[in-house]
């Protein structure tokens, strides 16, 4: 899940210890992740760091890609929960004569499928913070394509 990896000296940004930063930023989004709601949105609190740094390729990079990790927990999440709870809604109206035991039963299908999305990002997360700490940046593989991207845009030149 984890591809290469590049080591960089330890160095500040805006007088903080940037690995210090980054960690923090990779556990408070990972733990937003497990939030009900708070998980279509978490992406915005790495966007907002992004767009704030400008002195360290290093936190830049692991912000872009956090933010592409928490967007794709986003929308992996939205397509598993909205389709299958518009699935189990149906047949839960079509069995009405065991209507309670089968909506619970549905509830549960679909919040264990969210939750395992959200728990693969959550070690995702902790694995790059754990390397972030030690100035070394980890790339996630889909993540770190998608934060490469990201960077490109003129936004974020």
């Amino acid at each position: 899940m984890i591809e290469n990896e590049k080591r960089f000296r330890p160095h500040t940004s805006h007088g903080k210890p940037v690995n210090t930063m980054i960690m923090v930023l990779y556990l408070v989004t990972a733990f937003l992740m497990f939030v009900p709601y708070a998980k279509y949105v978490a992406w915005v609190l790495p966007l907002v760091f992004l767009f704030l740094e400008k002195e360290s390729d290093f936190a830049r990079f692991m912000d872009a890609q956090l933010c592409g990790l928490a967007f794709c927990t986003a929308v992996v999440s939205f397509v598993v929960e909205v389709p299958l709870a518009a699935l189990f809604t149906f047949l839960s109206r079509q069995l009405l004569f065991i209507l309670p035991l089968l909506s619970d039963f549905f509830r549960l299908t679909v919040t264990l499928a969210s939750s395992a999305v959200s728990i693969i990002a959550a070690v995702l997360s902790i694995m790059a913070a754990m390397r972030a700490n030690q100035y070394i940046q980890a790339r996630i593989i889909l993540a770190g394509k998608l934060g490469d991207r990201l960077l490109t845009l003129s936004w974020f030149q």
